[in-house]
């Protein structure tokens, strides 16, 4: 029997861990979009059907999912089946920051916090780990995914929102967190961001492995890749077709990032909004920054699991959103690299949720 309410266990083919995630949690897919039209209806000021009609008219990342990653095209139709969605709701259910991005003009979203550690002295295991930040339609959708492909072998636990294949996770040699940068150069016709997790996740087996294929990659949205092995931690911040390190502190072998880029110059044409924006208005992303350099500064406080959860779950800036906050924490994870990586999952602001552990045996 299930032990918790927010974590799934599935098996089988890509058709068949789609089919099994739509059926089991049908309900709440179901809530959680229809949240999700209403919010972008209000949002833009249009019908949810104009608007849906509009992004797909003037998107074409199907081409580049197909050419990367056609198998999950496969794991998206098992979805829709088994949920009873249609196929193009549940595509677009994917595309969470690549619609962000589209209607910024009207809805500004950005917020999510990494935090992250490795070479900290003898036997301190690599630590790396984030909120999820999400407009609150997004509230009470958080789940967490074990899936084995039976076709490829590979296990996988997915952070992430039901209905969508996954957010941030880790397989068993590589974990990935994900913050949104919206102010970098992003390309209509660029694989998302969600597919790039889980191709990163199914195919590399270190950060290096992982380094190269962001490099290879035409990139949807401009994206900040927190990746761990089980010998370091380190940042990119992803561009449509650039990619530069963010090394905030080497000499503590450290991590840390929000939502505003720090390292990549390669913006987008509306990177004079962004900079025009009260920090309120972008997520608070220079304020956890700002919080984040004091901290991550701190020589003597070594980034475990406790410290990661500590600085995760803080209500300065706020780190951790809250439901009345203006953009709220759906979830948190943090990731412990060893000989047996450990995901530490809350399904909710980890200000008021505690986290649990889940390994792979």
């Amino acid at each position: 029997m299930k032990k918790y309410d927010f974590y799934y266990e599935f098996s089988g083919t890509h058709y068949e861990l789609g089919l099994a995630h739509g059926k089991a949690l049908a309900p709440l897919i179901h809530s959680a979009i229809a949240k999700w039209k209403v919010f972008l209806s209000e949002g833009t000021g249009m019908s949810f059907e104009d608007l849906l009609s509009r992004f797909l008219r003037d998107t074409d990342y199907r081409s580049a999912i197909e050419k990367w990653t056609p198998h999950l095209l496969d794991e998206l139709r098992g979805i829709s089946v088994g949920a009873d969605i249609d196929e193009e709701l549940i595509y677009a259910w994917q595309l969470v920051d690549e619609v962000i991005d589209y209607v910024v003009e009207y809805i500004y979203i950005e917020k999510c916090s990494t935090v992250g550690g490795y070479d900290q002295g003898v036997e301190r295991a690599k630590v790396l780990g984030k909120t999820q930040d999400l407009p609150h339609c997004y509230i009470g959708a958080a789940v967490l995914l074990r899936t084995h492909n039976t076709e490829t072998g590979r296990d996988i636990m997915n952070s992430t929102v039901a209905g969508i294949i996954t957010q941030d996770g880790m397989s068993r040699n590589l974990g990935v967190c994900l913050n949104h940068i919206g102010q970098l150069d992003r390309s209509a016709e660029g694989l998302p961001v969600t597919f790039i997790a889980r191709l990163l996740m199914e195919q590399c087996d270190s950060v290096d492995a992982a380094r190269v294929m962001l490099g290879s990659i035409n990139h949807a949205s401009g994206m900040n890749y927190g990746l761990i092995d089980k010998k370091e931690v380190r940042t990119f911040e992803v561009s449509s077709n650039d990619i530069a390190e963010f090394l905030p502190a080497p000499n503590l072998k450290r991590i840390w990032h929000t939502n505003h880029p720090l390292a990549n110059t390669n913006y987008c044409r509306a990177i004079t909004m962004w900079n025009g924006l009260p920090d309120i208005e972008a997520g608070n992303t220079v304020t956890r920054m700002n919080y984040l350099d004091r901290e991550m500064a701190v020589a003597d406080k070594p980034i475990t699991v406790a410290r990661a959860q500590e600085l995760l779950s803080s209500r300065e800036a706020p780190i951790s959103s809250q439901a009345e906050d203006e953009f709220p924490t759906v979830n948190s994870m943090v990731m412990e690299f060893t000989d047996v990586p450990k995901l530490y999952f809350a399904p909710g602001p980890p200000s008021q949720v505690d986290y649990v552990g889940f390994t792979f045996d």
